[in-house]
């Protein structure tokens, strides 16, 4: 990890700085609690040197206005954003509950009438997304968190993309596993519809417990991918298999649309759950637009030309006046003086993070029981393919 992370302050604009949540190799996220009001955020430092050229500045810029301007219940939110030297700073929604991953690897499996509010959740997000013309690119569990359970909301849009009506998308992006055939195979895609077979894959791990495919054998892992090779356990009820064997279909034009998956038979046994669904599930869901007139990247492209914030070629979506460069405070406030004790602690603790800091005694790195689960973690060294096995793909 950078030396930019190994001194970290106790004060960054009006947050102070608590734990560390996580990790990864390009970033590091805390908890934060707002000094005026208390409220407790997930505060992101993505160092400036992340940015090597304006490809990277370009994907980050997506990351940052997709999370501020798509305003959705289950979809991770910025709140602000804010750079000094060495880093900028993305403070978001603050997910207690940790990665719904960690939950399905505890918990073995997730029962379909949970899974059900659970799913619900994340197809109307993505749809959000399709309907401002974002694909997400990297649906997984590791990127859906929980709030309070079984409140989800989804997070990451470092791997985004905007979809174009008239051309497909080139960039090939995102967690082996978890990739429609399209984009292992390096066939030129539809965001939209690759999501929806990540979606397939998701609901699978979910009311299994399991990954569709053999991931501790890559080469044997893309190949059922590329012939969509994978068997569904008896124990499902017939919705639900009907539903995963629609969305992990082949030929992406035959995958089911998330209209009809929103609309499906299956979503009735959500009625049949011990836990109550999200309070504004059905009204976030019938908020959905079928058209929506202004994209995310037309917002984006106003929204760059209307500001003069910007810093390393990254234009902030905050308003001037609501945004300042970082200061410190005159009279810094100690984290003994701020009480960090009405701030949920992590039940379950990020498995994709490199590494996990902390001191406490009840939080731990969980590691995860399952085999098939566990193994996602290995290098995947994806073997070329011959034309025969693309056949089925090409449209």
């Amino acid at each position: 990890m950078e030396d930019v992370f190994r001194k970290v302050p106790k004060v960054l604009k009006n947050y102070t700085i608590g734990r560390m949540l996580g990790s990864g190799s390009f970033s590091e996220v805390y908890v934060a609690q707002k000094i005026r009001t208390g409220e407790a955020y997930a505060i992101k430092f993505f160092p400036k040197s992340n940015l090597k050229d304006q490809k990277d500045e370009a994907r980050f810029q997506r990351e940052i206005d997709a999370m501020a301007y798509l305003k959705y219940d289950n979809l991770v939110s910025m709140h602000d954003f804010f750079w000094d030297e060495t880093n900028f700073y993305l403070v978001l929604d603050y997910c207690q509950g940790g990665e719904l991953f960690d939950y399905i690897v505890s918990n073995g499996k997730v029962s379909e009438p949970v899974a059900a509010i659970i799913f619900q959740q994340i197809a109307g997000a993505v749809a959000f997304c399709h309907s401002y013309g974002v694909a997400h690119r990297d649906l997984k569990p590791e990127n859906i968190l929980i709030t309070e359970f079984p409140h989800v909301k989804i997070s990451d849009f470092g791997l985004c993309g905007y979809l174009n009506e008239t051309k497909l998308m080139q960039t090939f992006c995102g967690s082996p596993c978890y990739c429609a055939p399209e984009c292992l195979n390096r066939i030129n895609y539809d965001g939209r519809l690759s999501d929806i077979w990540s979606m397939g894959v998701i609901l699978y791990s979910m009311v299994t417990g399991e990954h569709p495919w053999t991931v501790s054998n890559p080469p044997l892992m893309i190949k059922q991918i590329s012939r969509a090779d994978f068997a569904l356990p008896s124990y499902l009820t017939p919705e639900c298999k009907s539903l995963i064997k629609a969305m992990l279909q082949l030929r992406p034009k035959q995958r089911l649309s998330l209209d009809k998956i929103l609309a499906h038979p299956w979503f009735k046994y959500r009625d049949w759950a011990l836990v109550n669904p999200p309070a504004n599930l059905d009204t976030a869901l019938s908020s959905l637009r079928v058209q929506q007139p202004l994209s995310l990247e037309k917002i984006s492209s106003s929204s760059s030309r209307s500001s003069h914030k910007s810093d390393h070629g990254i234009v902030s979506p905050f308003d001037d006046d609501e945004l300042e460069e970082i200061k410190e405070l005159e009279e810094p406030i100690s984290l003994e003086s701020i009480a960090f004790s009405n701030i949920p602690t992590l039940k379950y603790l990020s498995s994709s993070m490199e590494k996990i800091e902390t001191k406490d005694p009840n939080r731990r790195k969980f590691i995860p029981q399952s085999p098939s689960m566990r193994n996602r973690r290995a290098t995947i060294v994806i073997p070329k393919i011959k034309p025969t096995f693309m056949d089925d793909i090409k449209e």
